[in-house]
Protein backbone atom coordinates (compact mmCIF):
# COMPACT_ATOMS: atom_id res chain seq x y z
CA UNK A 1 0.00 0.00 0.00
CA UNK A 2 1.45 3.37 -1.01
CA UNK A 3 0.43 6.88 -0.04
CA UNK A 4 1.94 9.85 -1.81
CA UNK A 5 2.18 12.85 0.49
CA UNK A 6 2.79 16.30 -0.86
CA UNK A 7 2.32 19.83 0.46
CA UNK A 8 -1.41 19.80 -0.36
CA UNK A 9 -2.20 16.56 1.49
CA UNK A 10 -4.42 17.21 4.48
CA UNK A 11 -3.78 15.76 7.92
CA UNK A 12 -7.26 14.23 7.94
CA UNK A 13 -6.44 12.29 4.73
CA UNK A 14 -3.23 10.96 6.26
CA UNK A 15 -5.02 9.92 9.46
CA UNK A 16 -7.71 8.16 7.44
CA UNK A 17 -5.08 6.26 5.45
CA UNK A 18 -3.22 5.24 8.60
CA UNK A 19 -6.40 3.88 10.22
CA UNK A 20 -7.18 1.82 7.11
CA UNK A 21 -3.63 0.49 6.96
CA UNK A 22 -3.72 -0.45 10.65
CA UNK A 23 -6.89 -2.49 10.17
CA UNK A 24 -5.45 -4.37 7.18
CA UNK A 25 -2.15 -5.24 8.85
CA UNK A 26 -2.09 -8.90 9.95
CA UNK A 27 -0.66 -9.61 13.37
CA UNK A 28 2.59 -11.52 13.15
CA UNK A 29 4.85 -12.84 15.80
CA UNK A 30 4.44 -14.24 19.26
CA UNK A 31 2.19 -12.58 21.82
CA UNK A 32 4.19 -13.08 25.03
CA UNK A 33 1.79 -11.00 27.13
CA UNK A 34 -0.79 -13.74 26.72
CA UNK A 35 1.34 -16.04 28.90
CA UNK A 36 2.64 -13.47 31.38
CA UNK A 37 2.33 -14.79 34.93
CA UNK A 38 0.81 -18.13 33.88
CA UNK A 39 3.70 -20.44 34.83
CA UNK A 40 3.84 -21.62 38.42
CA UNK A 41 7.44 -22.46 39.36
CA UNK A 42 8.47 -24.64 42.28
CA UNK A 43 11.98 -23.24 42.24
CA UNK A 44 13.55 -19.80 41.87
CA UNK A 45 14.11 -18.99 38.16
CA UNK A 46 17.81 -18.22 38.71
CA UNK A 47 18.39 -21.67 40.24
CA UNK A 48 16.66 -23.30 37.26
CA UNK A 49 18.82 -21.28 34.85
CA UNK A 50 22.04 -22.29 36.65
CA UNK A 51 21.04 -25.97 36.54
CA UNK A 52 20.39 -25.77 32.81
CA UNK A 53 23.72 -24.05 32.17
CA UNK A 54 25.60 -26.61 34.27
CA UNK A 55 24.19 -29.47 32.19
CA UNK A 56 26.45 -28.45 29.31
CA UNK A 57 29.70 -28.54 31.30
Amino acid sequence: MVLVINKKTRKSEIDKFLKEAENQKPKKGFDAEKFCGKIKLKEHPLKIQRKLRNEWS
